[in-house]
């Protein structure tokens, strides 16, 4: 099973807790997990704004780039290969 953990913003808190919680649901998820994937999401942001004509990514702008690095992440098991 894999499972993509994503990090939140330093600066979009909204509560205290949140890095202390994503910290601890990290450490489940190394424990429940066969591949665990920690994203950071201002590093999401930065490759966006950097790299694609975008001044302020939006959510399914994050989503779509995720989207496309676990989709090829998982082709080789979802399909034939041939060497």
């Amino acid at each position: 099973m894999i499972a993509p953990h994503i990090m939140p913003q330093k600066d979009a808190k909204s509560t205290v807790i949140e890095i202390y919680n994503s910290v601890l649901s990290m450490a489940r998820m190394t424990e429940n997990s066969d591949l665990t994937l920690p994203i950071d999401n201002p590093a999401i942001t930065r490759y966006l704004t950097h790299n694609y004509p975008i001044a302020c990514p939006t959510l399914e702008d994050h989503n779509y780039l995720l989207g496309q690095v676990l989709s090829n992440l998982t082709s080789a098991s979802r399909f034939r290969c041939y060497p």
